[in-house]
């Protein structure tokens, strides 16, 4: 197993799975950080939220779906599962991706999205979404591969794409929106800004911040706020074949994003 697989493992069951917050200094740095949804929490931050997050859901579970790995980075993507406190009846799903950094011992910097606005229109017990299967042995099969600027081309070129027509880019084939709801472009006018980027062989992850206008579809939101400008942080995994992209799966942060808007409208 690679050394850092191994300690993703160990991330994934004894920290996540299991909820032991003691292995936390094993696993992150004293200066680790989290991206999500627009924001960079430090340690304590994430610690306090972590730990809100296993009181909410306090059987909460992790799947790995899929997995990467090129030198100090690696990415996953995966779902997180269980029954929120006080909600009889109620199962929560919710897919998410990220990347991470390491140091060769421990992990440095995540860049994460969740699709909390899924998980949150779970809690009422009205439906629960799909629980997709899990990887085999993400442990045993993940291996160190090259990056290849030609993978890095081909998404980036996909990613152009995405900011010319979001709509086409979206319902092409192999690519797939890890949400609830209908997949709905959300913002018109879309300007995609690259925040982090790694490739391993014909595989790669990426984060990015989409800019444009609210085109309306979010469920919670009023409809005053349809253009309006706003901000969705995502984050993908993709493979890249004959120099295109053939599969690409996204988790888009339309949580942060309707909590924007919202914000923006009560300012007036």
């Amino acid at each position: 197993m690679e050394p850092f697989v191994a300690l993703m493992r160990r991330y994934c069951i004894d920290y996540t799975s299991v909820h032991d917050q003691s292995v936390t200094a094993d696993l992150m740095r004293e200066d680790y950080r989290v991206v999500i949804s627009g924001r960079t929490l430090d340690m304590p931050t994430y610690t306090e939220a972590v730990s809100a997050a296993f009181a909410r859901y306090p059987t909460l579970v992790l799947t790995v779906h899929d997995m990467i790995l090129s030198g100090h980075r690696l990415a996953m993507r995966f779902s997180e599962h269980g029954a929120p406190v006080g909600e009889p009846g109620a199962l929560a799903v919710w897919p998410g991706i990220s990347t991470y950094e390491w140091d060769g011992e421990r992990l440095q910097i995540c860049r994460v999205e969740q699709d909390f606005q899924g998980r949150d229109e779970q809690s009422t017990g009205s439906f629960t979404a799909p629980l997709e299967a899990g990887h085999p042995d993400p442990w045993a099969t993940t291996v160190d591969t090259p990056a290849d600027p030609a993978t890095e081309q081909a998404v980036r070129a996909w990613l152009d794409g995405l900011a010319a027509d979001a709509v086409s880019a979206l319902s092409t084939d192999g690519v797939r929106l890890m949400e609830t709801g209908n997949g709905a472009a959300v913002l018109e006018g879309l300007s995609v800004e690259v925040d982090d980027l790694f490739t391993a062989g014909d595989r790669a992850a990426a984060a990015v911040t989409l800019r444009g206008t609210y085109a309306g579809g979010l469920p919670g939101v009023p409809a005053e706020a349809v253009g309006l400008e706003g901000r969705m942080q995502a984050t993908l995994m993709a493979r890249v074949a004959d120099g295109a992209v053939t599969e690409l799966e996204m988790v888009r942060d339309r949580w942060g994003l309707v909590r924007r808007l919202r914000k923006a409208l009560a300012a007036g």
